[in-house]
This record gives structure tokens, C-alpha cells and sequence, in this order.
């Protein structure tokens, strides 16, 4: 490469800064004047503009509804699927390449199947393997076939695996496929004698071949299935004609499972007779949201479209938008992602022509552009024959000629709008990393070809979950508090053991970060009797976990018991008793005071909310109570406790029964071995449960955080940020959990690496599990702003219900573990390891690239940009 500017000292280059640069370690880029530049995106806006309306190679026909299209982002190529009637109907892809210029060229037609009347040649493109995926039906047998194609874009060829049946039982009609990117598997769906099936494939692409699950069911009478993944929920959601409900317009969500599919109840989308085959679906990416897009045949045959939404296993709709007024007699759907909008194409029988339009997503609904006729002529689209080639940037529509004998013709449109565009980057003009911050016009040192680049920024890491391993193999019904010792870099569950006469037991967990695995020690009993009521704090003071809990299941006594850990043992001193019976327990640890505290419903005294404070003795693992402080003079329940370490506070939250099970929280300050309270404070004005383990601090907001189910108001899962002054508490405004509805309550843990909350949750959305719902087990990431908390989109880390029992957040590991009862597995205990997304460090020895937005991967960007190998967390040689 040529060098510019004062050469400084060797792998070091002197260059002019165009822009500021706001950071040490940032790559950058030669201009064409020499100044040196970070890849930055811009924004551009596009006209709206059409190519040519011009037939699909000479000589081969189209019969209307008998083709696909997609776009295979491997080779930026799109594949146009179709029955030849030029060559006896054989089943006939076409590899095209769109131009920038809104042209179109193709390769040399291949033909898939060699047998005469191929019908419905539906395909899709599978991103995980690279490979086109094309379902088709025999008229010969009516039985059901897919075939695998690579694409080769050096001579635009496609070649193909061996043809296999998917369903043959001579009665397979209309199939349709897509492609799911979360669990990467292609999903097909079919009508066979009027029924709904769905299949699962997994396609292998050392031999283009493909294995399917079992065939499931979904529906006894429909037509036109046509499925959609909803990247945002990871569904599978089918819209179809209800041929028992009168053709209305429905929809089904489907869970992909491993090779299986599962489905929620029917809901009715559309009221009115849909016409035809008229009804697409297409995925929104830039809002979250799946779009109908239907021909409504009880309203003139109008152009329809609705937003759709998923909770589970339950789709809801924005309100019906029209855009067509006349008839919008056949059509077809893709998603713009470079603009963010839905291109429709539409014969619209009034002028009779092909046209265009565009809708734009805003939360539940759905607005439109003004059409653009595209074809000149009189021709006429066919569901599922367009493709957005995102390499261009182009919607390309195909459609029959019906003025030239149906022949194919195509026209490739570029959408209106705006879009962001990336400064380019190249291995050329890469020229490495600065080393320091600079203003615009300053002389920048760049940290060239050989020199070592630090203050290299951290690398994003998406969220992850590790696989579930048993730490009991028994019913673990009840109680199982998991805390993190920081001394020993270990998390500690307790828990009664069913399998051992419900022994209060203990085991040592070590999480590996490599792998997101988890070990257990053995099991080590603490009480050796009938144990309930159990939870543990962490002393930071002596380094010791400190255990409270009830033993005898008919005395209730409550007790407490100091353990230390080494290695993956536990060694404990002797109980002491602090109450003579309970019914609920919390705990927390006050590390301004170094002392232990415990809030419980008092059985013995009219259930009375009653708190006591312990002292810890490192010296021989003992405890020592001050006085019992009633905090609440009446009958109370679900106890739940956390400390707040800017107030210097304690804070409890207690179901109140005696006054319609409200939900209230209280403050606490300790001085000796005493507690004394301010004034309770309603958080939940209705029945409130299922926060025994859900009340965290979130240190880097000073906030208090309650997660609780609003039995009593919504049924949802809902979270409130609490603030503490002296010693009040105020509530901001409560936050729904996402697909929360009828849920289960869980635990909660803050992440102070990333300055969050994390939630384990139960979701209650309809579904196919023996009680009629999903029952998945949910991880959720809660964000604080002010007195306000957000989430992101959950993750399921299991399914059948799982109870949660609790979260422990890992700082060394900086990963949380998570306990539950599985469910689904004989009800034994498990943990599983959660990785919350975050920024890591670089990995010695390991080759970076740098991508087109100015990030750095371990996985190489179009087009391939070696960023150097790195040698420290945050250092690496450059190019190297």
C-alpha cells in the first residue's frame, strides 16, 4: 500500500482526521485526499423507480400460480422457480443477477425435476446452510417433493441433491415453505384433502440432502397456508382460509422445537370471505412485526393489510388498512429491509395493469405510499413470485404476460425512502487503528501494517443459554435459593431434598464461561429433617452464606444455620432457632450494619409481618439474634427482601392479606441488632404474588426493583422501580413483562457487569401443552431509566412450565445461573447458565476483521477486511 502523510516511526502513519474521531483503537479508512476517516454510515433517500418490463429469457411460459422466488444472499443472487411449458412442464429454476441500474440478466435454465406438469414450485433460501430449498407437487402422483440447490454465482448455475417426498399419500396440494433463521430449519406447509400439515425439515449441505420431523396437523379444513417466520418471537405463523369458519381469514402460530412444530388455538384475522389464494404474509425486520397483505372478497375485492403480533402462541392485529379501493385481483409481498417498508405488487383491474405500492409500519398499523404502475402492459403477479435482493437494494417482481401467452416477464423496482449506507470499506483503503482522540483537522498517529494497536473496543456477544443440568435428581417442589459467594467464586443452591426425606441440602455450583456449562459438587445435608421456607443471603463480612429456613413440616420452627464453602464443599456450625413457627420467609444481607436480616410472616402471632436481625460470627460459624420487630400488625404473606446500599436501607415487600392481599413494601434501618420502620407504601393495589424471590437493588440506578404478579388487576407478570428517601419508598410507573399474560412469577438478579436485571418468568400464552398453554420458561433483560424499567426480548430457556426457583449472578463468571424445577423431566431440579449479551474481550491468538459499520468480528464482512490478530485483551497486531 502507498503511505501518506509524515511517517512517524515503523507500523506509525501521520494523516489528517476528516470528522472527529472519539476514541483511541478505532479503525480507519484512507479518503481519496489522503485524510484519514472511522467508517461511518450515512443516510441516503431513494427515489422510487422501476426497470423495464421485459420477458424472462425468450421461449419459456409461466402458468399463473405455478412459481417462486427468493433471494439467496450467499451468492446475491435470486432464484426464479417455475413448470416450463417450452419443455414438458419440467420443474426449471433460473439464476438472475439484479444490477444497480434496475436491470436483469440470467444464467442457463436448470431443470430440477424431469417430469411432465409440475405443479406449485414454492422455494425458499436457508442462510444457515446456504442452500435454495424448493417444494413442489407431481400431477402425475399429487404427492409432495423438495429438492436442495447450491448456487454457483461464477457461471449463475444451480445445482441439485436427490428429490425426496415429504408427503406421499397421493392428495398434496398448494405448498408453501419458509426458512426459520433462529432454530435453522425450513418449515413446509400443505393442504393434503383439505387438512393442514406442517413439517419441519433440516436440510445437511455436504450433500444437499434433507430429513424432516413428524408431519403435524393444524387444521381439518383450509386452503393456501402460507407460513412466516416472526424473527422477533420466533414463531412460525400460518395465515390460511378457514374452510370451517366460512373461508374467513386465520392465523395459527407455530414453535419450532428441534424437528417438531407445535401450535397455538385459531384466530380469525379477516371476517369476510378471503378470495382465492389472495392472502401473503411477509416479516417486517425493521419494526418486529409480521404483515397480511389479503384481496377481501365481501368488500369489493379490495387490497387489505394488518399488522400482526405475537404473544406465544397468540396472534393479535392492528387495525385493517386499505390499499386498494378497486380490485386488487392478484398479488404478491416482500419486505424492503434496506428502506424498512412492504412492496406490494397487485393487478388491479381498474385500469387493468400490474402496480406497485409500498407500506410503512408504525407500531400496530400500517400506512402506504401511492402506487406506481410498473408493467406498461397487461400482466398479472402471482403470490410468492417476488424477492428483495438486498445486495442491491431491488424488489424484483415476476409476473405473467397475459397479452404474450403468460409468458414470464419480470421488472425490477427500486423502493422509495431512506436508507443508511456505510462508508466503504475496503482491504485497500483500511489503513488501521488510531491511537488516540482527535478532532477534524487534526494530525492522527495511526497504528499501521505491524505496530501493535491498543485500546482495541470490546467485541459484542450476543445473549446465549447453556444446556440445563440436574443438580438433584428428585422432585424439587419446593424452595431451591441460589446465591453467589464471592470469596470462593462459586453459586450455592439450597434446597429440601425429596428424594431424602425433604432433607435441607446444599450443593456447590462452578460455572465455566467457555462453554456456559455447569458443575455441581456433592450433596451436603445442613438440617437433617423435614426443611421448607428456605432462603440464603450472602455475608460479605465474614465471607460465609448464612441459611434461614423452617424445619418439621407441622412445627414450622424457623432457624438459621452459617456455612463456608471451600472448593465445592460446604461446612456448616450449629442451627439456632429465631422464631417458633412461620409460614413465609425473605432475607437479605445489610453490609452497612454486617448484619443478617430476616422478614417473615409470623404464624404464632395472627401472621403478623415480623422482621429479626442476626450477627454472624466467622470465628465458629455461629449466629446471634437481636429482638423480633413487627413491621406489619396484621396478617401478611409472600415475603421478599433486598438491601439498598445508598440509603443504608432495608427494604421489605409483603403481600398484605388482611387488606385484599395488596402488594406493599416497607423500609427498614438497622442499628445494633435492632430494626425500626418507616411507613408501608401500596405498590400493588389488587392480589399480588410471586415475588419471593423477585425484589433486587439495581446499584447502578440506586433503585429498588419488585417483580410480581398482578393476580388480583391484569394477570400479567409486572415490575415497579421503587426510590428510597429516609425512610419511605415511592413507586414509579409499573412495566408489563412481554408475554407475561396469566404468567408465573419467577426470581430476579441484578447484573452488575451490564447494569441490568435479569428475570426468569413463566409465559402463559395459548398453546398445545396438556392445559392448553405455552408454558415456556422466559429470561428477560430489565433496564432502568429514572423511576422506569424497559425489557428487551425474552429468551426461552425451557419448556412444560418450569418453575423458576431462583437467580444468582456470577461476577466472576459473569454469568447468571438460574434454578428451576423441571417440569417436563420428573420435576427434578436443574440449573442452567445464562450469558447476557455483552461486550467481551479479545481473544489472544485469535485473527479479527473489521466490519462495515466499524465494529471488529472474529467472522469476516462483505467484503473481507483483516482487522490483525489479536495479543491482549484489548491489543493487536495490526494486519498481522
Amino acid at each position: 500500500m502507498k503511505l501518506i502523510g509524515d511517517i512517524a516511526k515503523d507500523g506509525e502513519v501521520k494523516a489528517i482526521a476528516s470528522g472527529a474521531i472519539s476514541a483511541a483503537g478505532k479503525p480507519l479508512i484512507v479518503n481519496s485526499d489522503g485524510t484519514v476517516t472511522f467508517p461511518t454510515a450515512t443516510t441516503v433517500n431513494l427515489t422510487e423507480a422501476k426497470g423495464a418490463f421485459a420477458e424472462v429469457r425468450s421461449g419459456h411460459g409461466f402458468p399463473y400460480g405455478k412459481g417462486g422466488a427468493t433471494f439467496d444472499s450467499n451468492s446475491n443472487r435470486v432464484v426464479f422457480t417455475f413448470r416450463d411449458p417450452s419443455n414438458n412442464h419440467f420443474g426449471t429454476a433460473i439464476v438472475c443477477t439484479v444490477a444497480s441500474d434496475n436491470t436483469i440478466s440470467y444464467g442457463t435454465p436448470q431443470v430440477y425435476s424431469s417430469v411432465t406438469a409440475t405443479n406449485v414450485n414454492r422455494c425458499c433460501f436457508d442462510s444457515s446452510n446456504n442452500r435454495i430449498l424448493i417444494a413442489f407437487v407431481l400431477s402425475s402422483d399429487d404427492d409432495g417433493r423438495v429438492i436442495v440447490g447450491s448456487v454457483d454465482p461464477s457461471n449463475n448455475t444451480i445445482s441439485f441433491g436427490t428429490a425426496v417426498k415429504f408427503d406421499g399419500t397421493n392428495n398434496c396440494t398448494t405448498v408453501y415453505n419458509c426458512f426459520d433463521s433462529t432454530n435453522n430449519k425450513v418449515i413446509l406447509t400443505w393442504s393434503r384433502s383439505q387438512k393442514g400439515k406442517a413439517v419441519v425439515g433440516t436440510i445437511d449441505s455436504s450433500d444437499n440432502s434433507i430429513s424432516f420431523g413428524s408431519i403435524v396437523e393444524f387444521s381439518a379444513d383450509l386452503s393456501e397456508p402460507r407460513p412466516v417466520h416472526d424473527v422477533n418471537a420466533n414463531k412460525i405463523v400460518i395465515q390460511y382460509q378457514d374452510g370451517e369458519n366460512s373461508n374467513r381469514g386465520t392465523a395459527k402460530v407455530g414453535t419450532v422445537s428441534g424437528t417438531s412444530i407445535s401450535f397455538g388455538s385459531a384466530v380469525v384475522y379477516s371476517t369476510t370471505n378471503l378470495y382465492g389464494s389472495q392472502a401473503i404474509g411477509v416479516y417486517d425486520s425493521t419494526n418486529n412485526k409480521t404483515v397480511f397483505i389479503y384481496h377481501d372478497a365481501n368488500d369489493g375485492e379490495k387490497g387489505k393489510a394488518r399488522v400482526v403480533s405475537i404473544s406465544g402462541t397468540t396472534p393479535s392485529f392492528g387495525t385493517e388498512a386499505t390499499f386498494e379501493s378497486q380490485k386488487a385481483a392478484t398479488l404478491t409481498a416482500v419486505f424492503d429491509s434496506n428502506v424498512g417498508k412492504v412492496a406490494i405488487g397487485y393487478y388491479d383491474e381498474t385500469p387493468t395493469n400490474m402496480r406497485h405500492i409500498t407500506g410503512t409500519v408504525s407500531g400496530t398499523s400500517i400506512s402506504f405510499g401511492s402506487e406506481l404502475d410498473i408493467t406498461g402492459d397487461v400482466a398479472q403477479p402471482a403470490p410468492d413470485n417476488s424477492a428483495f435482493d438486498s445486495n442491491v437494494g431491488k424488489v424484483v417482481y415476476f409476473a405473467r404476460n397475459i397479452t404474450q401467452s403468460d409468458k414470464p416477464y419480470v421488472v425490477v423496482v427500486q423502493v422509495g425512502g431512506s436508507t443508511t449506507v456505510a462508508t466503504p470499506l475496503t482491504t485497500e483503503n483500511f489503513i488501521g487503528f488510531s491511537d488516540g482522540v482527535y478532532a477534524t483537522g487534526q494530525k492522527v498517529t495511526v497504528k499501521s501494517t505491524g505496530s501493535i494497536a491498543r485500546n482495541i473496543p470490546q467485541v459484542p456477544a450476543a445473549a446465549a443459554i447453556g444446556t440445563k443440568v440436574k443438580f438433584v435428581a428428585a422432585d424439587t417442589s419446593g424452595d431451591a435459593p441460589a446465591v453467589f459467594d464471592a470469596d470462593t467464586n462459586k453459586v450455592i443452591i439450597a434446597f429440601g431434598d425429596e428424594g431424602n426425606s425433604t432433607y435441607g441440602t446444599v450443593v456447590v455450583a462452578t460455572i465455566d464461561p467457555s462453554d456456559n456449562s455447569v458443575t455441581y459438587g456433592s450433596k451436603i445435608v445442613f438440617n437433617s429433617a423435614a426443611t421448607s421456607k428456605t432462603v440464603m443471603v450472602y455475608d460479605t463480612n465474614s465471607d460465609r452464606i448464612v441459611i434461614g429456613y423452617a424445619t418439621n413440616n407441622s412445627s414450622l420452627t424457623a432457624k438459621s444455620i452459617v456455612g463456608t464453602v471451600s472448593g465445592s464443599s460446604v461446612s456448616f456450625g450449629t442451627a439456632v432457632t429465631f422464631n417458633n413457627k412461620i409460614h413465609n420467609l425473605g432475607g437479605t444481607f445489610d453490609s452497612n450494619s454486617n448484619k443478617v436480616v430476616y422478614g417473615y410472616e409470623d404464624a404464632g402471632n395472627s401472621g403478623r409481618g415480623t422482621a429479626i436481625v442476626g450477627t454472624v460470627a466467622s470465628s465458629d460459624n455461629s449466629i446471634s439474634f437481636g429482638s423480633e420487630a413487627v413491621y406489619k400488625a396484621a396478617d401478611t404473606s409472600n415475603v421478599a427482601m433486598c438491601f439498598d446500599t445508598n440509603s443504608n436501607k432495608v427494604v421489605i415487600a409483603y403481600r398484605h392479606n388482611a387488606d385484599s392481599s395488596k402488594g406493599e413494601a416497607i423500609v427498614g434501618t438497622i442499628s445494633g441488632t435492632n430494626i425500626t420502620y418507616g411507613s408501608a407504601t401500596v405498590f400493588n393495589a389488587t392480589n399480588t404474588q410471586g415475588f419471593d424471590n423477585s425484589v433486587v437493588f439495581d446499584s447502578s440506578n440506586n433503585k429498588v426493583v419488585i417483580v410480581y404478579k398482578d393476580t388480583g388487576g391484569s394477570s400479567n407478570i409486572e415490575a415497579q422501580v421503587g426510590t428510597v428517601s429516609g425512610t419511605s419508598i415511592s413507586f414509579g410507573t409499573l412495566a408489563t413483562l412481554p408475554d407475561s399474560a396469566s404468567g408465573a412469577g419467577g426470581s430476579a438478579s441484578f447484573d452488575p457487569d451490564n447494569n441490568n436485571i435479569i428475570i426468569a418468568y413463566i409465559e402463559r400464552g395459548a398453546g398445545n401443552d396438556n392445559d392448553g398453554y405455552d408454558n415456556d420458561g422466559n429470561i428477560v433483560i430489565g433496564t432502568v431509566s429514572g423511576t422506569d424499567i424497559s425489557f428487551n426480548t425474552p429468551l426461552e430457556f425451557a419448556s412444560g412450565y418450569p418453575a423458576v426457583k431462583a437467580i444468582a449472578y456470577d461476577t466472576n463468571a459473569k454469568r447468571a445461573l438460574l434454578a428451576f424445577q423441571d417440569t417436563a423431566a420428573s420435576g427434578h431440579g436443574n440449573g442452567i447458565v445464562f450469558s447476557p449479551a455483552t461486550n467481551v474481550d479479545l481473544t489472544i491468538g485469535q485473527q479479527y476483521f473489521v466490519q462495515t459499520d466499524g465494529t471488529l468480528d472474529t467472522s469476516a464482512d462483505n467484503p473481507s477486511v483483516i482487522a490483525g490478530t489479536a495479543i491482549g485483551a484489548s491489543d493487536l497486531i495490526v494486519k498481522g
